[in-house]
């Protein structure tokens, strides 16, 4: 029978002695390796990062979190002030929060007055909340980094071409119990664009930040009138300051603006000369009243307060303006003549039906069971004779499959410039055109 034996030496040899120590060195630092990675592991499955305003969460992997988490707490611990505040603003823009053994941490991103992102970052703790400041750009650059690498970077270049709609822009069909039967193709379109400024709210934003804004409405007679021809209703540019109130929907602006039909006709004879030359090619002579010319200037004061929940947004807002018998653009008032008398009309002055505004707008976060996606009602009064005359109207947008239709209905003054002394009732559907 065969046997084998080991003989193993009790005497290692120097080579053989080294060899022995480094394996062993080599599995002490592979277990130190496994347990340190495992701890990471552990912690990067519970991340504790929120994302706030307007980010959005699905965007992101569970590494990327992972580093929101790691870079935060570094940029937290590089910050060399730390200032105390009353409470952490509002999240005007985009935000993540960070829980952490030492506090709650906000890192707060927003747009500067050159157009580039920035950081603002706060701390929430029992002692108190703080802002903490002179902190790392690196760590800031790194955020900013994995924020742009999205597609969050499509919506900052949206920002930084700054132009966006001010009032609502639409595009619909209106019925005027004082114009043509079938009524006409309506068009609004009205744009804001920031002066010197990104036009984004921001902690450190400027007491007044500055805005031109202009807002015009187009009417086109399609078959109704012969050559269906396009009459401009009215052209309104405007500059004004906003104060921000604490966010992005909170503010109170002061303008200055002119408002006008653009159109010629300012006397009788003019009148009467268009009247004439309508009928000469076979349209009816009423049409004229459409080229008699309007125009003001006035100083405005809006205000706009939101009250926010999970389910719907709703806005209020106050509009104050003040029509200015000499002004810049505007040197003379152009407004109701004698000439146009009618009976069973009274003339008015523009202050006796306009300059006191407010409305209200309900705004859902998702459509409701019938699809509706925002309720408004408006009112507005004369500023020199309060709530002699009035003005009422309510309006209805439903989504249809991404598609916002608006029904909407008034009843008052201001049907249009060239009217805007008479009483009219009004209805339409539109387009609720939702712009950058």
């Amino acid at each position: 029978m065969f046997q084998y034996t080991l003989q193993v030496p009790l005497q290692l040899s120097p080579h053989q002695a080294v060899m022995r120590k480094t394996g062993f060195l080599c599995l002490w630092l592979a277990c130190c390796l496994f347990a340190f990675y495992g701890k990471y592991s552990a912690a990067s499955d519970k991340v504790m990062v929120e994302f706030l305003g307007k980010m959005q969460p699905e965007l992101y992997e569970q590494d990327e979190k992972v580093f929101f988490t790691r870079v935060t707490e570094k940029l937290v611990e590089s910050c060399a002030i730390e200032e105390p505040v009353s409470q952490i603003p509002s999240v005007g823009y985009k935000a993540i929060r960070v829980q952490s053994a030492k506090g709650v941490y906000e890192v707060h991103f927003f747009s500067n007055s050159i157009r580039a992102l920035g950081v603002e970052v706060y701390r929430k703790s029992q002692s108190g909340v703080t802002e903490l400041l002179g902190c790392s750009n690196a760590y800031a650059m790194q955020l900013i980094a994995l924020l742009e690498s999205k597609s969050e970077a499509d919506d900052i270049k949206a920002r930084q071409l700054k132009l966006s709609s001010y009032e609502p822009n639409s595009l619909g069909w209106t019925f005027d119990d004082n114009d043509v039967a079938g009524g006409y193709m309506d068009f609004k379109v009205s744009l804001r664009y920031p002066l010197f400024n990104s036009g984004q709210y921001s902690e450190r934003a400027w007491l007044l930040t500055p805005f031109l804004a202009f807002t015009g409405r187009f009417s086109q007679y399609i078959g109704s009138v012969k050559s269906s021809p396009v009459i401009a209703k009215r052209f309104n540019p405007k500059l004004f300051v906003r104060h921000w109130l604490g966010n992005e929907d909170h503010y109170i602006d002061f303008g200055y603006a002119h408002e006008s039909n653009g159109q010629s006709v300012e006397s009788l004879t003019q009148f009467q000369q268009l009247q004439e030359d309508l009928q000469g090619s076979g349209q009816s002579a009423e049409f004229a009243r459409n080229y008699i010319s309007r125009g003001w200037d006035y100083v405005s004061l809006d205000w706009k307060a939101p009250q926010k929940n999970e389910k719907q947004n709703i806005a209020y807002y106050i509009n104050l303006k003040h029509f200015l018998e000499n002004g810049l653009l505007q040197t003379e008032i152009e407004e109701y003549n004698e000439w146009e008398y009618e009976p069973g009309i009274t003339g008015k002055q523009r202050r006796e039906v306009d300059g006191i505004t407010a409305l209200f707008k309900y705004r859902y976060h998702k459509p409701s069971r019938i699809n509706v996606s925002k309720l408004a009602l408006l009112y507005t009064t004369g500023i020199s004779q309060p709530f002699a005359n009035h003005s009422i109207r309510g309006e209805a947008t439903f989504d249809l499959g991404g598609i916002p239709l608006m029904v909407w209905a008034s009843h008052g003054y201001n049907s249009d410039l060239v009217d805007y002394y008479k009483k009219v009732n009004s209805v339409g559907i539109a387009l609720e055109l939702n712009t950058f």
